[in-house]
């Protein structure tokens, strides 16, 4: 059923009676027909390719008495769950992200000590020199 409010206060009530999906050139589903008041919607259809029209007809009822309830067939979600959703997985791949770069990089920077052991090397924040007997830089590490 759907329904029509004109701005004049007067409403008119249909019931949907056939849905058809037609190519944009067939226009024979929107003929008038002889002492039938039909009311036919038209829409593209399917979503994001529009290549067919959606065509839902009803024919006139009487007005339903009181309010009408309109319900929605498709499940509401609060936006706020879907940006929780949404970012929750950004948040965490920035983190794994920041925590493999960092440690590839501690990693080309960590020295094996080991394998200068009896050198002279001094320590400069990060970095270290191996220093020969007489005091020249021989290779920085």
């Amino acid at each position: 059923m759907f329904l029509f409010h004109f701005t004049i206060n007067e409403t008119l009530t249909y019931e949907v009676d056939q849905i058809r999906v037609v190519f944009p050139t067939n226009l024979t589903d929107l003929a008038m027909v002889n002492d039938e008041d039909y009311c036919t919607l038209e829409t593209c259809t399917p979503y994001g390719i529009n290549a067919h029209r959606l065509l839902v007809r009803g024919h006139r009822i009487s007005n339903v008495d009181g309010d009408v309830k309109l319900v929605a067939d498709a499940l509401q979600i609060k936006p706020l769950l879907v940006a929780l959703i949404l970012a929750i997985p950004v948040l965490l791949g920035l983190i794994l992200f920041t925590y493999v770069s960092t440690s590839s990089f501690i990693q080309k920077r960590k020295v094996n000590f080991e394998e200068y052991d009896g050198l002279n090397y001094r320590m400069d924040g990060l970095h270290a020199q191996v220093v020969s007997a007489m005091g020249e830089d021989m290779k920085r590490i």
